[in-house]
């Protein structure tokens, strides 16, 4: 390790979904870290057996007075459906910063968006969102998920509806190079950034070594998660889960073990 590289060396898992990791990994590497790739979540599209979203859909979603993004994969998996809708007439809203970097990426320009946190609680801080009774709000997002932006919207007198483009599922994998590596202290850390993974990484076992691993978790409410399934290893806390701000708290982890 070296003072320009502090991650120089570590050996650092990386549970994102494959085409979601690649910025960190690259990041990391040019950081001189040893990264693996372990996805702990797969993304599929979904759409009706004819393999397309139906017309009556996007009719609504032109009713819309705002669109809000719940992430990256909103955006990507919505594309069909927006090609049929006027965008320009609408608000669009992103719960956090690399969501609405990929509504640019597909010329989009978000109006609403965190300036921190990026999580549902920090949107509905935003001044807009306390002035919303009788605005229709669509919120793009993958299946299932949390209920509290959607809720206080309600309360404040929006017109909510989902609209669900992408599931979340566990990859067909065993935790075996895992555990390996663990045995052989070739496992310094792993980052998970959303609880469903970390679910997941705890469902695929019930050997007790699993409870153990050093992890860095991307929301206060994943360590709450980690609390209840009984994690004893050690948690390192990002604030949110962008890619600059993991990579600043691996720096910043590495820095503590070192001042000990």
């Amino acid at each position: 390790m070296s003072d320009k590289y502090p991650l120089a060396g570590k050996q650092i898992v990386i549970t994102r979904p494959v085409h979601q990791a690649r910025n960190i990994q690259q990041k990391l590497l040019n950081h001189k870290a040893i990264v693996t790739l372990f996805p702990l979540l797969e993304i599929q599209a979904i759409v009706n057996r004819n393999n397309r979203y139906s017309s009556s859909l996007a009719f609504d979603l032109n009713q819309a007075d705002w669109l809000i993004f719940i992430s990256p994969n909103a955006v990507r998996y919505s594309q069909a459906l927006l090609k049929n809708i006027d965008i320009s007439k609408k608000v669009i809203a992103a719960i956090g910063k690399k969501t609405a970097d990929t509504l640019r990426q597909y010329g989009i320009t978000t109006q609403l968006v965190p300036k921190v946190n990026f999580n549902s609680e920090s949107f509905l801080q935003l001044p807009a969102t306390q002035h919303v009774k009788g605005k229709r709000i669509f919120i793009i997002r993958g299946q299932g998920g949390r209920e509290l932006l959607a809720d206080q919207l309600r309360q404040r007198g929006a017109i909510l509806r989902y609209v669900e483009v992408y599931r979340r599922i566990c990859p067909s994998q065993t935790l075996e190079n895992l555990k390996q590596q663990w045995q052989q202290q070739l496992l310094d850390i792993v980052v998970i950034t959303s609880s469903e993974g970390l679910y997941n990484l705890y469902n695929m076992t019930k050997d007790n070594w699993i409870k153990h691993i050093p992890l860095l978790l991307g929301s206060p409410r994943m360590q709450q998660a980690a609390n209840q399934l009984g994690h004893q290893g050690k948690i390192i806390m990002a604030n949110n889960p962008s890619d600059e701000t993991v990579f600043s708290a691996l720096e910043n982890w590495v820095q503590q073990e070192l001042n000990k």
